[in-house]
């Protein structure tokens, strides 16, 4: 930063502002600065806080402004900064809704309050959101230091008082969980979730965790834990409120019942009922806004927040700050009085925002205030403030212009020019380029957008735009696989298992028993006829969660009918040649050549550097990939699998403009005519100037130019064909076809899947598809069909904020009539066929103005395509559809759904639905709604819970994945192998493909040991008490753990782990921890039974194992050993080993140590 801080003090040389400024401090009043360009703004805002060491809070009109100001003052300012966005003042009371826009809020201020921020900027409709007062809010703040009296039950019941969730385990912002003496804590304001360990009411221990591993971080001394919403209402005053709102709505409803409007006085008298019920038992819900006047009574505005002696206020743009502040309070009126007058709302919602007279007086009266502004324009500037100019020039665009640039660099009489730039390879590729032109460019490694020039102080700031045209937006952090939940993770009772050698049962629950001598955890699962089998948790592996199709109930297996044996055997059959296709497919495509790419070249970096964004992560990944299989003489054949939106197409053009820079045809292929036209379009946009002809060959194509198109691509003068399967027609001949793309293959028809395959001859096949490929089956296949996978959602992407609730068709149309006034588009999710159009017609009543088609999936390939094309134009506001609506069609206009009958949807459904909006960077809504008047059967209350889980969800993969991934898999390896999966499960299918895939690849070898599986017998207790581990969800993964131990630092690492997050663990855990160890290197050692007794030891050899004598006699020398080993060779032989001691601890270390022993020293061997 000495680089960065050197150039900020260059400030100082501009003395008229400088006197200004100590002028305005000296006399009390505001400073106008005007006369800016905009790309001036981050640094002068940055030096005048650096000169006065403080840091920024700068108001600004809208969340637009807020982000490219962000990027700006990120060059300048190397802490994070927080951007406050205005309240969404939701008026809809639902059953749930989604809480990230408002953890979001909460960690925003709470930081302005701390000062925790490198700056922060404020959205103009904050200012006027109604806050507790900052001495009252602070009081909820709890303050923890190690040492400090604390009793954890009173915590408990204060942090759900102050908004947090309780779970199992904490995953994300506004959660805490509760583990014996263990709280695990995730504030909105904090980057890591934070654990307190207590010995009795004393903290004992602070520690930062990750949420992703539960493991910690770094200890802390001590911690501030503020609530996890913006408004919390004390206990002791939730009924005298609760009251008061009945009373408020009370005086509302007389007046409606006078004016004769008894209907709108009964819907109302409803909302208050539920409300002021939720408030007194303090159960939070969505549209609480429209009682804020009352549950806030003396409010402060996030101005008050903000410490005057530790930062300055800035305005950027006053009037426009005051437009945007206007029309933020004209939409939210509009909703109110409509809600009001349909009786949704008590009259005193009116006053829910902050008077704009009151809150911009608060702003002109603040000292030390600055305003900045590009134009000295009345009303631009604050009232009684002095005014500076400190003119600013935008930069030069000089992209294209090396000799140009380079003459201005080696001038003698200019400014001082920095050049602001990241990207090793690319600053290298200009730094080069200005030394053949004899030039020695300035540069600061920092990314600055667009530069300027500021006279005033003699320098001229150049940033990555103005050399490499189109700017590269951040892109957010990847973020690590937290989400993926194991198939085990989440089981409960009732749900459906698959036992390896039992078949399919249902889990029933974790039972402790006693065997012998010692208690043990068994997973009782019960089958056909009323049997039952209790399962060890060490058998873990055996059992998975039944996977298949549609979520349908499978049949129990019978334990004494040998069907099961029967199935698993026809899967075993069926797999065996699934994967001997797929080898010698693999086998075939290594052994042929294909044409290999030469490396990138400079119009391959200028293509990718045009790329308006930041590469995600994953997208690097995969272009790594594609480009080594392109460069190599063996013909890619790889699987590209990303959710609509996260980059696959960007990634495919790269791969598609290789191919043509190297002399070769690239084809790409969707399934609909409006992909293939999509495609078409977007990558003519991305070619720019580049001389690549690209032609389109689908039903769009008028007959001439198809005509053209067809000999263009004969002739070779078609570099890029884009299609529907219209592409594979015999009188498509393609010239040198270097590369085939194909979007969604399992979209096409078998006939032309035939066509598809019979192209993919020697060329480089690259298959995009948006069904997540399941992990399982992606590691089965590794090496034989090469997948890259993008996790990564795009900077952009907003949550979807979700509501959960009954139906009400004026909440409904309230909805549809918000999204249609802000230029936007509504999809309405109705699946019922036979009466869709009834609905439209019902809708159209509903809302005269607005436009309404209705779609679905019996109507014409073509009737429904037009539809849609309409829709994508902009031709209709509201769109009717069945879920079979096109989803790889991309629309960010369309930023509200409403789902009605949302309980009577699976949730691997609900995931895809909820995906079709929030593609854009405006916040986009989802109504899940209900019939409240049906009675509902057992089933539709779990969906419905289950859409609950679901508002929280946002695009993880959690429980709605399972069926996607089923459904991936079937896509993978065609529909007999489905049919396979939906009679074994998921799971030990997956299990079976692997094995027979790594026997083959291992020259189908039959002559190799089988893996060798041990028992173990104990004579005392190992298992996890549920004193220890309360949630049974949780201690069934910390089972699965445990089933998973194989090395001593595993065992090590799980001890560590569970001590970490739950506390001292009890020897029963450590116990079985060490057996689990014990189990696992008794196999590899060739034992397959171990008994614990109380003379000694018994480790009985595998009857197809001969004895390891070079082993045994490395152990029985070994002087810890000696004399305490015996072998008995006569009939079932085994190796007796007495303990030194008879301590339980003491003898799983000893049998670990002599497993250890004969492990490193074993010999390999065949039967």
């Amino acid at each position: 930063m000495n680089r960065i801080n050197e150039i900020l003090d260059l400030i100082e040389k501009d003395e008229g502002l400088v006197k200004a400024r100590e002028d305005s401090l000296s006399g009390g009043l505001p400073l106008n600065i005007t006369d800016l360009c905009e790309q001036q703004k981050g640094y002068l805002i940055s030096a005048l806080c650096r000169r006065e060491k403080k840091k920024p809070v700068i108001i600004v009109p809208d969340y637009a402004v807020a982000r490219e100001l962000a990027t700006s003052l990120s060059a300048f300012i190397e802490d994070e900064t927080v951007i406050l966005k205005p309240s969404e003042m939701s008026l809809v009371t639902a059953v749930a809704s989604s809480r990230e826009p408002e953890i979001e809020r909460a960690g925003a201020i709470e930081r302005i309050l701390s000062c925790d921020f490198g700056a922060a900027i404020i959205c103009s409709g904050a200012l006027v959101n109604r806050l507790m007062p900052k001495k009252q809010f602070c009081s909820f703040a709890i303050k923890i230091k190690l040492g400090q009296e604390q009793d954890p039950t009173e915590m408990i019941t204060e942090l759900a008082n102050m908004g947090y969730e309780r779970t199992g385990t904490v995953s994300a912002r506004g959660e805490f969980s509760a583990r014996g003496d263990v709280i695990d804590i995730f504030t909105p304001d904090l980057p890591l979730p934070v654990r307190l360990s207590f010995f009795d009411d004393e903290i004992d221990q602070i520690k930062t965790f990750d949420p992703d591993t539960q493991r910690s971080v770094e200890p802390l001394k001590e911690t501030t834990i503020y609530p996890a919403s913006e408004l919390v209402i004390d206990s002791s005053k939730r009924n005298a409120l609760a009251k008061k709102m009945q009373l408020t709505a009370a005086r509302d409803i007389n007046d409606m019942n006078a004016s004769s409007e008894g209907k709108t006085a009964d819907i109302l008298y409803k909302t208050m009922k539920e409300d002021s019920n939720s408030v007194a038992e303090g159960i939070r819900f969505s549209g609480i806004a429209k009682w804020l006047p009352l549950l806030i009574e003396d409010p402060d505005c996030i101005l008050d927040y903000a410490d005057p002696k530790k930062t300055i206020i800035f305005v950027d743009e006053l009037s426009s700050i005051r437009q945007r502040t206007d029309g933020y309070l004209a939409e939210y009126f509009a909703r109110c009085k409509t809600q009001f007058e349909l009786g949704g709302t008590p009259k005193i919602a009116f006053d829910t925002p902050m008077k704009t007279g009151e809150v911009f007086k608060k702003i002109g009266g603040l000292k030390g205030i600055i305003s900045v502004s590009c134009l000295n324009a009345s009303g631009n500037g604050i009232a009684g403030g002095k005014t500076v100019s400190a003119s600013g020039i935008s930069g030069e665009n000089w992209r294209g212009r090396d000799k140009d640039l380079a003459q201005r660099i080696k001038g003698k009489d200019r400014p001082r020019m920095v050049f602001m730039l990241t990207g090793q390879q690319r600053t290298g590729s200009f730094r080069t380029r200005m030394a053949d032109e004899g030039a020695s460019p300035d540069i600061i490694e920092a990314s600055l957008p667009s530069g300027f020039f500021y006279p005033g102080i003699g320098l001229e700031l150049v940033g990555e735009q103005d050399i490499f045209g189109a700017e590269k937006k951040l892109s957010k952090k990847k973020k690590s696989g937290g989400n993926r939940i194991s198939f085990f993770a989440d089981i409960n009772p009732g749900d459906y298992v698959v036992h390896d050698a039992h078949g399919i049962g249902r889990y029933e629950g974790i039972v402790n028993m006693k065997m012998g001598k010692s208690c043990m955890d068994y997973l009782k699962i019960s089958y056909a006829k009323n049997a039952i089998v209790y399962v060890p948790v060490d058998r873990l592996d055996k059992l998975q969660r039944y996977v298949g199709p549609n979520g349908k109930a499978p049949k129990l297996s019978s334990l004494d009918s040998g069907e099961w044996e029967r199935n698993v055997q026809r899967a075993r059959n069926s797999v065996k040649k699934v994967a001997f296709d797929l080898v010698k497919l693999y086998a075939t495509r290594r052994a042929s050549k294909g044409f290999s790419c030469g490396p990138d070249d400079n119009w391959q970096k200028e293509f990718e550097e045009n790329f308006p964004y930041m590469e995600t992560e994953d997208q690097l990944a995969a272009i790594r990939d594609i480009k080594r299989d392109m460069e190599s003489d063996i013909p890619m054949d790889r699987l590209l699998c990303g959710d609509v939106g996260f980059g696959k197409t960007e990634v495919a053009f790269r791969a598609i403009f290789k191919c043509v820079q190297n002399g070769r045809q690239a084809f790409m292929l969707a399934p609909t005519t409006l992909l293939a036209q999509q495609h078409y379009d977007n990558f003519m946009a991305r070619l720019g100037s580049f001389p690549i002809r690209v032609v389109l060959l689908s039903r769009f194509v008028p007959p001439a130019k198809l005509k053209q198109n067809l000999e263009d691509i004969k002739s070779g003068r078609a570099d890029v064909v884009i299609g529907t399967h219209r592409l594979l027609s015999k009188d498509v001949i393609p010239c040198k076809l270097g590369l085939l793309v194909v979007d969604e293959e399992q979209r096409f028809g078998v006939n032309h899947k035939e066509q598809i395959k019979a192209m993919k001859n020697n060329v480089d096949v690259l298959t995009l598809t948006a069904t997540p490929i399941p992990r399982t089956l992606h590691m089965s296949m590794t090496g034989i069909r090469d997948i890259s996978i993008l996790e990564e959602a795009p900077m952009n992407r907003r949550p979807v904020q979700t509501y959960v609730l009954g139906y009400d068709v004026e909440v409904v149309v309230q909805a549809c009539l918000r999204e249609i006034s802000r230029g936007g588009q509504v999809f309405y999710l109705y699946n019922k066929t036979k009466d869709i159009d009834l609905k439209a017609s019902e809708l159209m009543q509903l809302m005269p103005g607005a436009r309404i088609a209705y779609a679905h999936g019996k109507m014409s390939e073509h009737q429904m395509e037009k539809i849609i094309e309409s829709f994508i134009k902009g031709e209709y506001d509201i769109l009717v559809c069945t879920t079979i609506i096109e989803s790889g069609v991309d629309m960010p206009n369309v930023n509200t759904m409403i789902v009605e009958d949302s309980d009577k949807f699976g949730l691997s459904q609900l995931y895809q639905i909820k995906g079709r909006v929030g593609r854009s960077d405006r916040q986009a809504y989802a109504y899940m709604t209900y019939n409240e008047d049906k009675n509902m059967n057992s089933d539709a209350a779990k969906r419905l819970m289950a859409i609950r889980e679901f508002t929280e969800l946002g695009s993880g993969v959690k429980v709605a994945m399972r069926d996607l991934e089923v459904r991936g898999a079937g896509n993978l390896l065609g529909a007999e192998q489905h049919g396979q999966m939906d009679i074994i499960g998921y799971e030990l299918y997956c299990r079976l493909l692997d094995e027979e895939i790594k026997r083959l690849r291992e020259d189908g070898d039959d002559d190799m040991l089988p893996r060798l599986e041990a028992s173990i017998e104990l004579d005392f207790d190992s298992y996890i008490p549920s004193s220890y581990i309360e949630d049974e969800a949780l201690r069934m993964a910390a089972y699965r753990r445990i089933g998973n131990i194989t090395t001593p630092k595993e065992r090590d690492d799980f001890i560590d782990e569970v001590t970490d997050r739950y506390g001292d663990a009890p020897n029963e855990v450590i116990f079985l921890a060490g057996a689990a160890l014990i189990r696992s290197m008794a196999a590899e050692a060739g034992f397959e039974r171990v008994c614990f007794k109380d003379a000694g030891v018994l480790l009985y050899f595998a009857g197809d194992r001969k004895l390891d004598m070079p082993a045994l006699s490395v152990l029985v020398g070994t002087p810890e050993f000696a004399g305490r080993v015996l072998v008995n060779a006569q009939g079932k032989p085994y190796l007796h080993y007495k303990p030194v001691t008879k301590r339980h601890d003491k003898t799983v270390e000893e049998v670990t140590t002599l497993l250890g022993i004969l492990k490193e020293n074993r010999t390999q061997g065949k039967k």
